[in-house]
């Protein structure tokens, strides 16, 4: 199933990119978040792949919604992670492909169209970039405060407890930046990063980068998790086990009164 679903985002990330050199539509949702016509065209290919090779699995996207709700296999995709990125010609946007079982991710595929990576994993199988085995990148020996750690757009943060979690990290951590979408979450799988804050996701955000960064032998912790119109909505930090920690106790502590 790894092999079909990362041949499936590979011919979806051909397609992003036959798109993209010509010109691309956007408008706003309800929700007033970016959508594009190459968003459409990736999700309905990909849904149309999946009914096609999977015809009992459930299908939860971010465009199209769900069917088959009560499937024990559901496939969660993200066909462009980062519109936003898209629309400014910025090459950190990707594709999301994930499979769960029962509620456990299992199967995760990421794509970045314009960078010409694909990751894939599965449980027991283990992650790959570009067809040859991932193992994340060994922490630095001085310790978190060496690392680069990336946090999620500012607007993610909007609580006062996550504002105050931000503002913490940028001021105890040198090495904080901003690196957006999956492509951050690729780049804490590899160990570039030595952790991805990301707050606010749904489950299309998640699936396939929780089994990519856990196979590679990072970490993927959930902090907090809320219900969003019948989504959860979750708080997450995934990269090299001991930064991951490092963030989630300098969060907790944060948070204190």
């Amino acid at each position: 199933m790894l092999d079909e679903a990362t041949a499936l985002v590979a011919e979806a990330s051909s397609l992003v990119q036959r798109m993209v050199d010509g010109e691309v539509g956007f408008r706003r949702k309800a929700d007033r978040t970016l959508v594009s016509d190459v968003d459409l065209a990736v999700e309905s290919m990909l849904r149309g792949a999946i009914e096609r090779r999977f015809p009992g699995d459930g299908i939860l996207g971010e465009e199209e919604g769900a069917v088959r709700g009560e499937a024990s296999r559901r496939w969660l995709l993200d066909p462009i992670d980062g519109t936003r990125s898209l629309r400014h010609g910025i090459p950190l946007y990707g594709i999301l492909l994930g499979l769960e079982v029962d509620g456990e991710a299992v199967l995760g595929v990421l794509a970045l169209p314009a960078l010409g990576r694909l990751y894939g994993a599965a449980r027991g199988v283990g992650a790959f970039r570009d067809g040859v085995a991932l193992r994340q990148a060994p922490p630095l020996p001085e310790g978190p405060l060496e690392e680069v750690i990336s946090l999620g757009e500012r607007r993610q943060f909007a609580t006062p407890a996550a504002d105050a979690g931000f503002a913490r990290l940028l001021e105890i951590h040198r090495g904080a930046r901003i690196y957006p979408d999956c492509f951050a979450h690729a780049l804490a799988a590899e160990g570039s990063l030595g952790a991805m804050v990301d707050f606010g996701l749904r489950p299309w955000d998640l699936a396939a980068s929780q089994v990519l960064v856990e196979e590679a032998g990072g970490r993927f912790l959930v902090l907090g998790e809320r219900d969003d119109g019948g989504l959860p909505r979750r708080d997450v930090v995934l990269g090299k086990p001991g930064v991951v920690e490092w963030v989630a106790a300098t969060l907790a502590e944060t948070a204190k009164p």
